[in-house]
């Protein structure tokens, strides 16, 4: 993602709608088309705040749990603390792993990889959660539930890491579907200013890394609730990466340019 519990209005879900999550089938650069039945999925949520990524992959053998993050968008040069708890964000819970304690980069980005302990069943469908919060501050920035998959097999899940923020903030969702050698982007939007026009591209790279222009989308034309649709359709596209591709939605206001934006997860399907 598998998406952050984040609480989106019933808007938002509709786009959940399009996301059919099936067997993952990723090289490690990118996701192909070896028939014409086949297809490849990709999806995210669009935020304007801190985002990131984090995977974990349990091995039965070994019975240990690989967890990698990365998040961007954060303070520069400032402390944060991971861990994986017990229990759900609501209500709070018990450290059962402390990830790190980090330094973010000058650009306010930091990543880290570790193995811990999976016991017999590895990664349960519920009851983890991942929080992120800057050292000496006690509230979580990131709280992301974690599900797994069947027990006794091999586990790999990625959990996307968002920002808890009011309600009021601008948010959406992008799907993306290639099939037959066309890609179809699907964004979702709301709590934009209304009547008004939006941007949208797709890029190479992460939300909060330097970005290479790939293709730019349909524009959004928000309604007077300020939510907005479009779909754009792209011939001729081979595959899609299995990472760090992003959409992107430039917000202009008084205080300069802000992104709304996602790094997209893919899952293909034969």
């Amino acid at each position: 993602m598998h998406l952050p519990r984040l609480r989106f209005s019933a808007f938002v879900y509709v786009a959940l709608l399009l996301q059919l999550i099936t067997t993952s089938c990723q090289t490690e650069e990118a996701v192909t088309l070896d028939s014409p039945e086949e297809f490849v999925e990709a999806y995210t949520t669009l935020t304007t705040g801190v985002n990131g990524l984090a995977s974990l992959s349990w091995q039965p053998a070994t019975r240990t749990i690989h967890i990698a993050i990365w998040i961007g968008g954060l303070q520069r040069n400032s402390r944060y603390t991971i861990s994986l708890y017990r229990q759900h964000c609501a209500s709070g819970g018990k450290r059962l792993y402390s990830i790190g304690r980090l330094l973010s980069d000058r650009r306010g980005r930091l990543s880290t990889s570790i193995d811990v302990p999976g016991g017999r069943n590895g990664i349960p469908r519920a009851g983890w959660f991942l929080g992120v919060y800057r050292t000496g501050i006690s509230q979580h920035l990131i709280c992301s539930e974690v599900s797994g998959s069947s027990f006794n097999e091999q586990q790999d899940i990625t959990v996307p890491l968002q920002e808890q923020r009011n309600r009021n903030a601008p948010s959406g969702t992008a799907s993306l579907l290639l099939q037959h050698r066309q890609l179809s982007v699907t964004l979702i939007v709301e709590r934009l200013k209304p009547n008004t026009i939006y941007q949208a591209a797709l890029e190479r790279g992460h939300c909060y890394d330097n970005r290479v222009p790939l293709y730019p989308l349909r524009a959004l034309r928000t309604d007077v609730y300020g939510r907005a649709t479009a779909q754009t359709i792209i011939p001729a596209v081979e595959a899609l990466p299995s990472s760090e591709w992003s959409i992107v939605i430039p917000l202009y206001s008084q205080n300069g340019t802000a992104n709304l934006c996602g790094t997209l997860l893919s899952n293909s399907s034969p």
